[in-house]
């Protein structure tokens, strides 16, 4: 199966994510309903991310950029 193309609900991703910690360096989110909220947690409990694709995330505000991890590379 291949899971690119599997519908994956945001809450499980993003449990998932959090699960994965530090090993967690990419996410893409995009086209998904997170919140500032949800974003903040994620980047706590995975510092390492380099790469998260956000495009076209409406619910999300600038207040949310101050926590993006230092590390990250690239931000989509």
């Amino acid at each position: 199966a291949d899971l690119a193309k599997k519908k994956i609900p945001l809450s499980q991703k993003l449990d998932l994510a959090k699960q994965a910690g530090s090993f967690l360096t990419r996410i893409d989110l995009s086209q998904s309903e997170i919140t500032d909220e949800q974003l903040i947690e994620l980047c706590q409990a995975c510092p390492n991310l380099r790469e998260i694709k956000l495009s076209k995330c409406y619910h999300l505000t600038n207040a949310c950029l101050a926590y993006l991890p230092k590390g990250l590379q690239s931000l989509d």
